[in-house]
């Protein structure tokens, strides 16, 4: 090839070598585009990860402060041990409670700054707060001055005040904080402590309810220690007074007289009956019961009641069948008269109810396990329904009211408590007009 032919290629050379040089711009500019959405999806994806991360966990911390919170009977330990989740688990920088209306009280404080809840108390927003509004800081560099002085107190760069409410009433202000110069409360934040401050108000709410409950009810079991106390002396005064006069001590009475002065002496009998088992039940609520355990047959327990209600057994007209004469003993660690106390309770039930003529069954069994005391009757038995309520206090079946119209309803609420202190079981099997079987199973004595 000549030299002139080379030189008239050599254009056509440097436009095909510029062609191909565009090309590869293009495509790396393509691929330069692709790269970048490629980070740009990447960070998107690991932004929105780790928003799913926050909710799951939000959402798992939740779960265990409400799990947590059921088996507490106590305010403050529950606001202690929801506001120490929150920021141990969610890494919220700090937790306030303050209980309304003001001036408030502070109910928990959790936080890694030191805060002067004393100012706090004073801020305009936590008023604002208070009165239903929700108070939202994502970025406090852009807040108004009150919003901003609320994070000044807190230390925090944004933060969410929110009223605590359940059922129409407003319980104080739930205030949660996050200091982190790369992190804000998010939308979705301030959703998930808005559930949080409900969680918190229904929690105030029950276990203010449970506290006022049962200070209601030891006023009331008190009371009715006093009174029973204040009762027992004039009944027992009386009932003497008409035992003398009904044996002649004071005089000899007329048929009439009589009459009168012995269903006197019946209805002062049922009053000291009914103020011993109220004695028995508050007793047993304070915890003063006292228990004294020695080895003792269960065979002559039930016998003892026996004896003491054959009076009752013969004007009631009843059959009692029973197997305490005959066996081997059966040895039980007990207290003697409070389980004298819980079976004639139950063997009293059994002969009021029982029509005459009718069988009661009273069977002593035992074994290397157990000491089975069953009393089986055939009398009015008791409804599936009133046997749900039947070891609450004061509870009387609707037919047993009919049946008998005194009685306490007690008698199965001390049975059952003076039987589980003595590590034993008690259950009730019955049908209407069919019977009732009450079973008591106790612990044999070491040995036995």
């Amino acid at each position: 090839m000549s030299n002139k032919e080379q030189t008239n290629d050599q254009p056509s050379n440097f436009q095909d070598l510029a062609a191909v040089n565009q090309r590869l711009a293009v495509a790396l500019a393509e691929q330069q585009r692709i790269a970048q959405l490629v980070i740009q999806k990447d960070l998107e994806l690991y932004t929105l990860n780790d928003t799913l991360d926050r909710q799951v966990n939000q959402l798992k911390v939740l779960q265990l402060m409400v799990n947590e919170v059921r088996s507490l009977n106590n305010r403050d330990k529950a606001l202690r041990l929801m506001a120490r989740r929150l920021v141990q688990e969610l890494q919220f920088s700090a937790v306030v409670v303050l209980l309304g209306p003001p001036p408030f009280t502070v109910g928990v404080k959790y936080s890694y700054h030191e805060i002067d809840t004393d100012e706090l108390k004073r801020l305009p927003v936590i008023i604002k707060a208070f009165e239903k509004k929700i108070v939202y800081v994502d970025r406090l560099a852009s807040a108004g001055p009150d919003e901003q002085a609320l994070g000044k107190v807190l230390h925090a760069t944004s933060f969410v005040a929110l009223p605590l409410q359940c059922h129409q009433k407003f319980y104080g202000v739930f205030i949660c904080a996050l200091d982190d110069p790369y992190l804000r409360l998010s939308e979705h934040d301030r959703e998930f402590l808005e559930i949080v401050s409900n969680a918190i108000a229904g929690t105030i709410e029950s276990l203010d309810l449970e506290e006022r409950q049962h200070y209601i009810d030891s006023l009331k079991t008190e009371f009715i220690s006093i009174a029973s106390h204040q009762l027992r002396t004039p009944l027992s005064a009386i009932k003497w007074i008409l035992k003398m006069i009904l044996n002649g001590d004071l005089g000899p009475l007329n048929a009439e007289q009589a009459t009168y002065i012995d269903k006197t002496y019946k209805s002062n009998e049922r009053m000291i009956e009914l103020v011993n088992d109220l004695l028995d039940s508050s007793r047993i609520e304070e915890g003063r019961l006292e228990y004294t355990l020695a080895e003792v047959d269960a065979r002559l327990l039930v016998k003892e009641i026996l004896d003491q209600y054959r009076v009752l057994i013969d004007r009631q007209g009843v059959i009692v069948e029973t197997n305490v004469d005959s066996g081997e003993p059966a040895m039980i660690l007990a207290d003697h008269d409070n389980l004298i106390l819980a079976l004639t309770n139950l063997i009293d039930n059994a002969i009021k109810f029982t029509p005459k003529k009718q069988t009661i069954k009273i069977l002593v069994d035992h074994d290397r396990s157990f000491v089975r005391i069953t009393v089986k009757d055939t009398g009015i038995g008791i409804s599936a329904e009133d046997q749900q309520q039947l070891f609450t206090k004061f509870f009387r079946a609707d037919n047993a009211k009919r049946m008998q119209t005194h009685g306490t309803g007690l008698g199965l609420f001390i049975a059952n408590n003076i039987i589980r202190k003595h590590k034993g079981r008690i259950k009730v099997e019955s049908e209407i007009g069919v019977g009732t079987t009450v079973t008591c199973w106790l612990p044999p004595a070491k040995g036995s």
